[in-house]
């Protein structure tokens, strides 16, 4: 909700609000007061119903939380040492007529989404590590036959994630091809970058601009464009005199509040996504098969039957991943264009933004759960294959993450200490609150989204 506060706060200087209405918004973020709003009730074509829950906090009616405790607003005002608002002139206009809640919860998928795209490339290092992997995909060989610069980006930013690992060294056991899920996942992974990018442009621009109805500029004069001095339009115009120091300019009705292409964007986004996990899953799964590994963690590292069931567990089950990917599957299905003709048949359209963007964040924290898995995998295999030969190296930052994984999950657990939570919630964990940043800061700036 907070999001959804700064969001309206930012664009309320394309509006014509009071100046209290302005300074309320920002009294309510900079005293920790959040107002309780609903989570339904929008069809995504301005959402009124939130806004408006937030008009009530301004006012003193509804609930609100003040500084994390919910009261009533008048309470939650009153201990932040503030009046209620006395809206003046077209102020609840100003305020509701807003994409505001979407927008703001879009922001915060975009935020958890390059996080998890991070670790994504990350991890992928450390599986191409623990798959003793021919890394010929990402050479340039192969991207000077395919110049799609987000693939040759994401190419160029593994292989330095690898740069100075045993798999640039000739190993006569190493197989020609991986599994296909390994070979293309950087060009799916690069994909879903592409169109994380395609989403944070329409967001930023989406938070930096207006969809309020009417629209109101004061930058704007009949000889600026040639519609503009033409009647219909002159009908619109404001001359501004000595009250206004001269401010002139229109106000005109407008759809600015249909939320495209931003609608658009976060399911693209979502889709791509899932293109992505499916490779994750699948490479998980293909650790298991010794025609590609050519030998399995008991064997190298010599476990005992408690020891292999302590393997088993370090690198996770065979059935979450599968469901985690086809939860985040079942998130692809677009939400199907539709229209109601509501309040006397005026607002007849319906874009149900608020869905597609918690459809957004759900896929996204569902992929940081599936590549809590992948990191089990890749860990273990790591450990395999140093185990193999001490001699190996992995890259500065595949060694790094690995390790600081290992300080939360060893290997293997003593029989005396249980865990206090499933491995895999602890990786999760892990990727959520650490971010990969952390240990590969480097390589190339994105590619422009153009």
């Amino acid at each position: 909700m907070r999001a959804l506060l700064v969001v309206r706060a930012n664009a309320m200087t394309h509006n014509a609000p009071s100046p209290q209405l302005s300074q309320m918004l920002l009294d309510l973020l900079n005293k920790r007061i959040t107002p309780v709003v609903q989570s339904r009730g929008t069809v995504g074509e301005g959402d009124l119903a939130q806004l408006s829950n937030v008009g009530g906090t301004m006012v003193g009616a509804g609930d609100a939380y003040y500084q994390g405790v919910r009261l009533t607003a008048a309470q939650a005002l009153a201990k932040a040492g503030l009046r209620p608002l006395e809206p003046f002139a077209s102020d609840v206009s100003a305020l509701i007529s807003s994409d505001a809640y979407a927008t703001g919860i879009a922001a915060l998928a975009v935020d958890d989404a390059r996080r998890a795209l991070e670790w994504a490339d990350l991890i992928y290092a450390m599986d191409l590590n623990g798959m003793n992997s021919s890394v010929t995909p990402l050479s340039t060989v192969v991207q000077r036959d395919r110049p799609f610069k987000w693939l040759n980006w994401h190419a160029a930013r593994v292989l330095d994630m690898l740069r100075g690992s045993y798999l640039f060294d000739g190993d006569p056991k190493r197989i020609i091809q991986d599994p296909e899920s390994l070979r293309a996942s950087s060009i799916r992974q690069a994909s879903a970058w592409q169109d994380w990018a395609a989403l944070r442009a329409a967001v930023v621009l989406q938070m930096n601009s207006s969809d309020h109805n009417p629209a109101v500029r004061t930058d704007l004069s009949p000889q600026d464009s040639w519609e503009l001095s033409t009647p219909q339009m002159m009908k619109y115009y404001v001359k501004g005199g000595e009250r206004s120091g001269g401010k002139h300019g229109y106000i005109v009705s407008n759809a600015n509040w249909d939320p495209y292409p931003l609608a658009n964007k976060l399911e693209a986004f979502v889709i791509a996504l899932a293109n992505m996990d499916l490779v994750v899953a699948l490479r998980i799964e293909r650790f298991n098969n010794p025609f590609f590994t050519l030998t399995t963690p008991a064997e190298v590292l010599q476990a005992r039957a408690a020891g292999n069931r302590s393997l088993s567990l370090a690198k996770g089950d065979d059935y979450t991943p599968v469901d985690l990917q086809q939860e985040i599957q079942s998130l692809t299905n677009p939400i199907a264009p539709s229209g109601a003709a509501i309040v006397s048949t005026v607002e007849d359209l319906q874009a149900q933004t608020r869905i597609k963007a918690y459809r957004a964040r759900q896929a996204v924290a569902t992929t940081f759960d599936l590549l809590g898995y992948d990191l089990l995998s890749a860990a273990l295999w790591m450990d395999v294959r140093a185990a193999q030969d001490a001699s190996r190296t992995f890259g500065p930052a595949a060694t790094a993450a690995k390790n600081a994984f290992r300080k939360l999950v060893p290997l293997q657990h003593e029989a005396a200490k249980p865990r206090p939570q499933p491995d895999a919630m602890t990786a999760a964990s892990f990727l959520e609150t650490t971010p990969a940043a952390s240990f590969y800061a480097d390589g190339a700036p994105l590619p422009s989204s153009d």
